[in-house]
């Protein structure tokens, strides 16, 4: 499970960034400089409760804030293995190539249903939006999957 971030999603191809719907994102060259030669998936996120203003930077036409933007890593599509083995492709990766705008989301192993209630409970106390529950054994998807789940007690439009 990890926290579930409340920005704007961000799919590096390798080459170029995408939001969840496929519009091409134009982030500056500072910004991509590190970033890995092959396809990333995250969201593009600064802080909690600051939905509004990175949505603002990332759909702009000029940079209007990127550097304080990351692209927090939940899955990297095209690695081999189960969720672990994936995101340890890019860590290996970054190892080499640190970047200050690319950050792994640590997924932290259930405990128990109780683990899960508890984590949930302090990402809300922090004004976090919620947290992700994933099968970390479930290849990657390009679409919504049932082996991933949003757990938040606020009821929005997700």
């Amino acid at each position: 499970m990890s926290e579930k971030l409340d920005g704007v999603r961000g799919y590096w191809d390798g080459k170029q960034m995408f939001t969840r719907g496929g519009v091409q994102l134009s982030p500056p060259t500072y910004f991509l400089e590190k970033f890995p030669p092959f396809a990333i998936d995250g969201e593009l996120f600064s802080q909690r409760d600051q939905f509004a203003d990175i949505s603002s930077i990332v759909r702009a036409y000029q940079d209007k804030g990127w550097h304080k933007l990351k692209l927090y890593v939940f899955d990297v599509p095209d690695a081999e293995g189960n969720l672990f083995a994936r995101l340890a492709q890019l860590k290996t990766y970054l190892a080499q190539n640190p970047s200050d705008y690319i950050e792994i989301i640590e997924q932290i192993p259930i405990e128990s249903p109780q683990h899960i209630q508890q984590f949930l409970h302090q990402v809300e106390q922090l004004k976090g939006e919620g947290i992700v529950i994933r099968n970390p054994n479930a290849p990657y998807e390009r679409k919504r999957s049932s082996q991933i789940l949003k757990l938040k007690t606020a009821l929005d439009e997700e």
